[in-house]
Parts: C-alpha cells; sequence; structure tokens
C-alpha cells in the first residue's frame, strides 16, 4: 500500500474636480476560455504527471473533476461558507483518485470566478531559494496556459528567486492546474514557483517580492501541499487536525513551527514520515495573501486515503483544503462587481472615443444598484490623463462610472480629448466613494484614509483630493489640507486653520486595470 501511496503523491494621483451626473449603462458577457496555443519556438512545461496521478485522456479527465467541484459545491451551497474575496487557496496534490473530493472543495470555493494571474506555489524537490517556472507555456490534457511573462520578469530581477527546470519535474504544482482550467471562467494567466525552504526571513521575503509583483492584478494564490504520510487511519485524523488548526493564524512561521512540534511530538508512531509535505509553500502563500489584503481562512475539508474505496486504514496521507479570503466589509463591492464597473468604464471611454453611442449597462446584482459617488481617474504611461467624478449621484453604479469615464476621458479641461489611439495606452481606475461628512476639526482627518472636500462657506467654492494623493505624494495632514485649500478650491492654504473653510472627509473603495 505504502507504493501505491508513495505513486499517487508523486511526480493615483487625482485632485479630481466633481461633475455632475448624466447618464449611460453595457450588458456583462460571461468571460469564454479562449483556446491558447504555442506558436513556432516558444516552450512549453511539458505534462509529468498525465496518466499516474490523474487521467490523460481530455474528456475523461475534464469530467472527473468537474464531479470533484460539483459535489463539493452542492455542500458548500447548503453550508453557506465564506463571505468576501478569495486570495489563497490551499490544496491536496496526491493522485486525483485519493485527493480528488478534498480539492473539490478548494476549487469549488472559486467556481466560476476569473483571475489575472493564479501564481500555484508546492515542490517536493529541495533547493535553495524559489525556483520560478521560466517559460512561455503550461500543459495539461485540457489544454495550454499562458504564463505570466511580466509576474516571471519582476520574479527573477529579484535575488532569492531563479530559474532551475529539475525544480519543475514533477506533481505538486501540475496537479493543481486541470482543477484551475475546469474551475475559473476566462482565461488566466499562471506562475508556477517551487520552494522547500522553511527558513521564516526566506519565507517572508519571498511573499513580499511575490505580493510586490503582483500588484494590480486580480490574483488567485494556491499552495500545494498534502498533510500525514503513513500512519494509520485514526492518528492521521488526530494529528491532522491539530496541523489544520495551525493554519488559522494566518502566520507562516507559526505554520512552520507547528508542523516540526508535531513531528516531534508524534515521533513514535508507526509509519509517520511527514506531517506536512507542502509547509513552505502555504507559509509563503499565508504570508503572500495577507499582503494582498487577505484577513481570514476558513478550513473547508478534511479527508484522507482511507476515506476512499481505492484507500488502506492501515496507513493513509491526509488531505485538507482551505480558502484565505478577505472579508467584505459593508458597502465595499465584490471582486465580481470591481471587474464588472471597470469593463463597464473601458467600454464606455471606448465608445465615446470612437464617436459612438455609449451603451446601456445593466446593474445585475444589487449591490450594483447602489448609487453612490464616484471618480474615475485615467492614467497614459504613469501620468494623469482625466478624472472627473461626483460625491452624489441619482443612478446606479454602471451608470454613474460609465458616464464619469466619458467626462474623464473627454470633458477635463486640463486636457485635450482622449483619442482611439491612445485606448491601449490607458489604465482606468475607479473610486467609489462613501458619503460626505463635515468634521468640527482637522484632527477627526485621518491621512491616507480620508478623502477631503474643503468649501468656502460663504461662496461655496471647493475643492476635494482623493485620499490616495496623500499617499502617491507622501503628504502629512498640513500638507494635505493645504494643498487642496490652495490647489483646488483656490483659497488660501492656510483657510482650514483660520476658520475660512468647511472641512468634510469620505473614504473610498478603490479597484484598478491591472495595467
Amino acid at each position: 500500500m505504502r507504493w501505491v501511496l508513495l505513486f499517487a503523491a508523486f511526480v493615483a494621483l487625482c485632485g479630481c474636480e466633481p461633475e455632475e451626473e448624466k447618464k449611460a449603462q453595457p450588458q456583462d458577457k460571461p468571460a469564454e476560455v479562449k483556446e491558447v496555443k504555442p506558436a513556432p519556438g516558444e516552450k512549453v512545461r511539458p505534462m509529468v504527471a498525465a496518466g499516474r496521478f490523474y487521467e490523460k485522456d481530455t474528456v475523461k479527465l475534464r469530467k472527473e473533476v468537474e464531479g470533484y467541484i460539483s459535489a463539493a459545491s452542492i455542500v458548500d451551497e447548503e453550508k453557506k461558507t465564506f463571505s468576501g474575496d478569495a486570495v489563497a487557496l490551499i490544496a491536496p496534490h496526491a493522485g486525483f483518485v485519493f485527493s480528488g473530493p478534498v480539492a473539490g472543495y478548494s476549487y469549488a470555493a472559486v467556481k466560476g470566478k476569473s483571475f489575472d494571474t493564479v501564481v500555484v506555489v508546492g515542490s517536493h524537490i529541495p533547493g535553495e531559494g524559489a525556483s520560478v517556472l521560466n517559460l512561455d507555456y503550461y500543459q495539461t490534457p485540457l489544454g495550454y496556459v499562458k504564463v505570466d511573462s511580466e509576474v516571471v520578469k519582476k520574479l527573477l530581477a529579484k535575488p532569492h528567486f531563479g530559474f532551475v527546470p529539475n525544480r519543475h519535474n514533477e506533481h505538486a504544482i501540475e496537479v493543481q492546474v486541470p482543477f484551475l482550467q475546469v474551475a475559473l471562467k476566462g482565461n488566466f494567466k499562471i506562475v508556477a514557483i517551487a520552494v522547500t525552504d522553511t527558513d521564516s526571513k526566506l519565507i517572508k521575503t519571498l511573499a513580499a517580492d511575490l505580493a510586490e509583483a503582483l500588484k494590480g492584478r486580480k490574483v488567485l494564490l494556491v499552495g500545494s501541499t498534502d498533510l500525514t504520510h503513513y500512519p494509520a487511519y485514526e492518528k492521521a485524523k488526530e494529528i491532522d487536525g491539530k496541523m489544520m488548526e495551525a493554519w488559522k493564524s494566518l502566520d507562516g512561521e507559526k505554520i512552520v513551527r507547528r508542523e516540526k512540534e508535531l513531528m516531534k511530538e508524534y515521533a513514535g508512531t508507526d509509519n509517520l514520515e511527514c506531517v506536512m509535505c507542502g509547509k513552505a509553500p502555504v507559509a509563503v502563500v499565508v504570508e503572500a495573501a495577507k499582503l494582498l489584503g487577505a484577513d481570514s481562512i476558513e478550513l473547508l475539508k478534511y479527508a484522507n486515503s482511507g476515506d476512499v474505496p481505492a484507500g488502506d486504514k492501515r496507513e493513509v496521507v491526509g488531505y485538507g483544503a482551505a480558502v484565505i479570503y478577505r472579508k467584505k466589509k459593508a458597502g465595499e463591492l465584490s471582486q465580481e462587481g470591481q471587474q464588472y464597473l471597470l469593463k463597464v468604464a473601458r467600454e464606455a471611454i471606448t465608445a465615446a472615443a470612437n464617436g459612438r453611442k455609449v451603451p446601456a449597462f445593466e446593474a445585475k446584482t444589487d449591490e450594483l444598484k447602489a448609487k453612490r459617488g464616484v471618480f474615475v481617474t485615467l492614467m497614459k504611461k504613469g501620468r494623469l490623463r482625466g478624472c472627473i467624478g461626483c460625491f452624489s449621484s441619482q443612478q446606479e453604479l454602471p451608470a454613474t462610472i460609465a458616464e464619469h469615464a466619458v467626462l474623464s476621458a473627454l470633458r477635463d479641461n486640463r486636457f485635450n480629448p482622449v483619442k482611439p489611439n491612445e485606448l491601449d495606452d490607458i489604465s482606468i481606475k475607479v473610486s467609489v466613494l462613501s458619503e460626505r461628512r463635515k468634521v468640527d476639526s482637522a484632527d477627526e482627518v485621518v491621512v491616507r484614509k480620508h478623502g477631503i472636500w474643503v468649501v468656502d462657506p460663504q461662496t461655496g467654492r471647493g475643492g476635494t483630493y482623493l485620499p490616495e494623493v496623500a499617499t502617491d505624494f507622501n503628504m502629512s495632514k498640513d500638507e494635505f489640507l493645504s494643498s487642496c485649500c490652495r490647489e483646488k478650491a483656490g483659497l488660501p492654504a492656510d483657510a482650514w486653520k483660520k476658520g475660512k473653510a468647511d472641512i468634510y472627509i469620505y473614504t473610498t473603495q478603490v479597484f484598478g486595470e491591472g495595467k
């Protein structure tokens, strides 16, 4: 049995002017998976685990993976699991006949979601630092996945990342890819990282480098790991329960330390060879996920190889599934809502710049039916190209976004109208505003958290700075308020100090395209 298990577990800146609202509204078409194939000369990471860890036949493989995800999805729907935006998964990597039902729970958590880039971290082949796959495509029986060469390039510029081809010649990352191809909507690019070193400083460094390289993208991280190797069924459940409890800490160092502690605590256990083979990958993913905004984890499923017909309860391997996510705060838009509004803005400015009628955009979900203030910022090669917004609106969010995207592109009097040949070089950032609140004094202003609106109570003349202005220019509170008075409201710089300007504050949820 051990040999069977060994084989199965192997190889902006925006000082913007508010504008009055008008109208607008596109129909969100589901993202379709477009077949991608390598061009002549492009390099492919070929399959090494197909036919051994999972089905090599395309039709059978898709049906099998869909079955695992669907079965888990039914249970998840009944449990009404996590509420928030998934940032990372922990998923097992043994042969699908053993770990597939548990992996299904990990991928059910992101079923139907779309991501720009998926980073899978895993490995059994020892080596220094981290090896990031520097080829053009990743292949499975379900097709090719494009490697995110931009992210890879950024990582390879860091001292602890390199590309060692043989470290990718095993199954820990590969077995996650068919699940991703079935679960996710639309095309995604992949970054495959092999790491085994559990040094705490290295893990923190790798996570920081990874988070930095992923800025501006909608990202999913995957930590690939199995749990105990080869104790008896009940003992595996006991040890694995303690190991998964450590996952809840969302602390990479604690997770690594707990694995070592459990190895010592259960040193006399028959056949125990390992408590968690992917402790380094999971630690890196946990730390990177936190830097990308994750603040919560939910354990989704546990089972071991003794739970399936092909298994033997005398010697088992444990499997756990978890999702690491960012809790949704009151009034915040989901990632799906954000992506839809960015699409609205893009389609609106494209139509307007080309002299076409801006299409009508539907508010398909309750969150999109909100009537809120927004600012739409256009950047071209790192420089402001237009920004107009409003503090309140009588329209639903898609209409408000479309309107102010067009105004930013064509009506910001600081710039010439955007031309069609500029569109590819322009990136879009959206700020969705909370309601403004008048404060009694500047003491209530929290720099980098609050946007400000300063206004002369006598004339009504005023101006605003979004919160990110303070961040982009590293402003103190005095600088933030004084600059807004002088540059945006046309008031003396010290008007806010002398009681000659009323101060209003608001917060923003900011999101943008990954350009």
